[in-house]
């Protein structure tokens, strides 16, 4: 079974700075934020190496906000869903891999920064 890959935004593909820590509002109000390139990369290595693999990018902020952050992110072709409870429940198996900066229920989570560096 092809497992996927599901990636938070806030905290996790982009990377806050100080005092805007998980505002979702935050890129629309001009906070500093970098994006988390070690995890682009990734999933980039993913989605290029492991095509049928698929990458889901969520938010708690809604799906067009998961869009433009994404796309501020450099990436393409990649779902984006509103980041729900009823997500979590109906979507993720125990094949996936999660990276979130906050534990999921109990499901297999790796931290932002727990990304391996990936060489062609």
């Amino acid at each position: 079974m092809d497992y996927r890959l599901f990636v938070d935004v806030d905290d996790t593909l982009i990377l806050w700075g100080q005092g805007a820590s998980g505002e979702v509002d935050g890129v629309y109000l001009e906070y500093p934020y970098r994006v988390n390139e070690r995890l682009a990369a990734g999933i980039r290595w993913v989605l290029g190496h492991e095509p049928e693999t698929q990458v889901v990018v969520w938010s708690g902020g809604g799906g067009e906000y998961t869009r433009e952050m994404v796309t501020r992110a450099g990436l393409t072709g990649i779902m984006c869903l509103d980041k729900t409870e009823e997500n979590l429940i109906a979507l993720v198996r125990a094949v996936d891999v999660v990276v979130d900066d906050e534990p999921l229920g109990g499901r297999r989570t790796h931290g932002p920064l727990d990304w391996p560096v990936l060489s062609e």
